[in-house]
């Protein structure tokens, strides 16, 4: 590519061989073609970083090393992302159809979202028998509800799109935290203004395994989002987290027993 694209893609990939095939037909099945991809890899052992360099057509960089984490890995490949929005994507997670990019990229490219820092759309989420489980994602005012009682909230990850400058405002994902960086980030963009965040309804673009880091809200989630919130100054414990908590606590428990 010879000007920057529209689109940077970054997934972190660990031991996933299994997964990457899915992901990289999907992308480069894409009508779409103007973005690029990034995978930043924690020094897999099972063949998963030849088998994303031989298969997806856009990539861009990879790099396998050592890491702390999936954050400590995204941080290393935003380094290296040039396109003016940036979506990230676990190894299990791939699109729609052929066309999903290219509709994403009529809604960010709309006048309307000219302002917003994060473009998010639901995301559906699938079992590894490719079943629908459900579907993850509300509209910003329940978000923010969730986000007032430091509760996990329905704005996945894995279908929201960044745009890349506004790393260079708050700063990059803390890889201190394991898996609550990217709540912590939503954070520091709520802080800055509520109507930094867009919401579409029809940007229904991705398909997520349900065994990722993220859909499981463990918690120790729960517990970093506590952490998270007493770092920008919020209130770390309300009634309604306490009851997430213990909910947590409680399946992690069943989960052991079953």
């Amino acid at each position: 590519m010879t000007t920057a694209p529209l689109i940077s893609i970054v997934v972190a990939t660990y031991n996933c061989a299994s997964d990457v095939s899915t992901l990289a037909n999907s992308l480069n099945d894409q009508v779409f073609r103007d973005f690029e991809v990034l995978i930043a890899d924690g020094d897999s052992s099972d063949g998963t970083v030849n088998l994303a360099a031989s298969m997806i057509e856009n990539l861009s960089w990879i790099q396998s090393e050592s890491d702390k984490g999936i954050y400590d890995a995204w941080n290393k490949a935003l380094a290296h992302a040039s396109g003016r929005w940036v979506l990230f994507l676990g190894a299990d997670d791939y699109f729609t159809q052929p066309r999903a990019l290219e509709d994403a990229s009529k809604i960010l490219s709309n006048p309307e979202h000219t302002a917003a820092w994060l473009i998010y759309g639901p995301v559906t989420v699938v079992n590894n028998r490719h079943e629908t489980v459900g579907t993850w994602g509300k509209a910003p005012h329940k978000v923010l509800w969730q986000l007032k009682h430091g509760m996990p909230f329905d704005m996945p990850h894995s279908g929201t799109f960044h745009k890349r400058s506004l790393f260079n405002n708050i700063g990059t994902f803390n890889s201190e935290l394991s898996v609550a960086g990217d709540y912590d980030l939503i954070i520091r963009v709520l802080l800055n203004g509520a109507d930094k965040i867009h919401y579409s309804n029809s940007m229904n673009i991705i398909l997520k395994g349900d065994a990722g880091i993220s859909y499981d809200y463990s918690h120790i989630g729960i517990w970093e989002t506590m952490l998270a919130r007493k770092a920008r100054g919020m209130r770390g414990v309300t009634i309604p987290w306490i009851l997430v908590w213990l909910r947590a606590v409680v399946r992690r428990q069943f989960r052991r027993i079953t």
